[in-house]
């Protein structure tokens, strides 16, 4: 009586079997198309030697010397590294585990100044989730990263960067979620703030769609004329004494200047007036006006005494205004080299 039953298990882990290696040798067909150069793609990557494992209950790629390059007209993005792990269930296809190398170089050709970022981190995680053949959402995590952007610079630093990126509406919007943790850099910093931020998250909704192709200068200038918003659905950053937790609504001007209206709650507003003087953005007199102004519209708790600030912020014709104080000038959210 238990012949067909064993008969019947049998055949089940054969079939399985191959069913796996079919998708094994499968995969380098998968790579060659996910890195070919397409008509509707703004990117493509070159790889090395490709290597799968996992049976039988996974299957796992590795990926030797990777490189994708995004590129347009004359200008290019392009992230390397020694080597990527791509993870995932042979019956689920829709979601894939990523392991990064401990080091990723990041080149940018945009402007007249190449740029290279190198983040070395001790581990680097990420996950993709496939919608309709395409990348719908795309989660990575960064451990004890060290990020060097000009080799004769200080590297910057943090214990953990987390970034959500996600497309909404079938990509007329694009949501980014960005969480740091335990961020540190080298620089003069006025006190009482030192070069380590604790805490900083933010999260935004990119509404309108961003052209492919050209310089950036061109596609940033399309995605305003037609109607771009960047929504700020939620900021915090926490650097003590400075607590501020805020959300808008950014766009950019004719000068690629940001401007915008948001709503505020601040807390060491005057650490950080007094932080902007010594650095010389604001004015001794401007300033003493700005904490005049200020202190009236706060609050004060009885039991700490410290005051919390709840207060419109606007940015319009290069200005950062909090409350109806202008406070400091912001510059386009563009590199010079890459105005022009």
């Amino acid at each position: 009586m238990l012949k067909w039953p064993i008969a019947v298990l049998v055949l089940l882990a054969v079939a399985y079997t191959v069913f796996w290696f079919v998708l094994a040798g499968r995969s380098q067909d998968w790579i060659a198309a996910w890195a070919a150069i397409e008509p509707d793609k703004d990117w493509h990557a070159t790889y090395g030697e490709t290597e799968v494992s996992g049976f039988p209950f996974g299957m796992t790629i590795r990926i030797m010397t990777p490189e994708i390059v995004w590129h347009g007209e004359g200008q290019a993005a392009t992230w390397s590294g020694a080597w990527l792990v791509a993870r995932y269930l042979p019956w689920e296809f829709d979601r894939i585990q990523l392991d990064l190398p401990q080091e990723q170089r990041i080149y940018i050709n945009a402007g007249d100044q190449p740029r290279m970022v190198v983040v070395q981190s001790s581990k680097a995680l990420g996950q993709v989730e496939i919608v309709d053949g395409r990348a719908s959402r795309v989660t990575t995590e960064t451990l004890d990263a060290v990020i060097t952007v000009e080799q004769n610079q200080a590297p910057i630093t943090a214990g953990r960067i987390l970034v959500e990126a996600e497309q909404i509406g079938g990509g007329q919007a694009h949501d980014l979620f960005v969480q740091i943790d335990d961020l540190g850099f080298v620089a003069r910093v006025p006190e009482p703030f030192v070069g380590e931020v604790p805490f900083l998250a933010a999260a935004f909704r990119l509404n309108g769609q961003v052209p492919s192709g050209g310089p950036v200068r061109d596609r940033l200038a399309v995605w305003r004329d037609t109607g771009g918003v960047l929504d700020i659905l939620s900021f915090k950053l926490d650097w003590p004494p400075l607590d501020i937790e805020a959300d808008g609504t950014v766009a950019v001007d004719q000068g690629f200047r940001p401007v915008g209206a948001f709503t505020a709650d601040i807390v060491g507003y005057n650490d950080l007036i007094d932080a902007l003087v010594d650095v010389g953005s604001v004015s001794r007199n401007q300033a003493s006006i700005a904490s005049t102004v200020l202190d009236v519209m706060a609050e004060q708790d009885a039991e700490t005494g410290e005051r919390r600030l709840s207060v419109p912020v606007t940015v319009q014709n290069g200005t950062l205004f909090v409350g109806p104080v202008p406070l400091m000038p912001v510059p386009p959210v563009l590199p010079p080299d890459m105005l022009l």
